[in-house]
């Protein structure tokens, strides 16, 4: 069995106000990961996830090509090992 990764992304962009953070979570519905998804206050939005590399590849490609890409002008992304810290994926304040 494959390792566990972490992944950060950052997304920027019009990622506010659009309903970008609920539609990762319901992307995530897909995907064995675990973690979050939150605005920033310089307008950005961070996912932070756990789960199998290619699994975490496929959910950021549907974030990158799927109904939010036309919000997406750019992002950063960093992987780490896991944590395990994340019971669930959902929406953090």
């Amino acid at each position: 069995m494959a390792e566990n990764k972490r992944v950060s992304a950052l997304f920027h962009g019009v990622v506010q106000g659009v309903g970008f953070r609920f539609t990762v979570v319901r992307i995530s519905y897909d995907y064995n990961i675990k973690g979050f998804v939150k605005n920033l206050l310089d307008g950005s939005v961070e996912v932070v996830a756990e789960g199998n590399m290619e699994i975490l590849e496929q959910f950021l490609h549907k974030i990158k090509t799927g109904e939010l890409e036309r919000y997406i002008r750019s992002s950063d992304i960093e992987y780490f090992p896991a944590t395990g810290k994340y019971r669930s994926f959902g929406v953090e304040y």
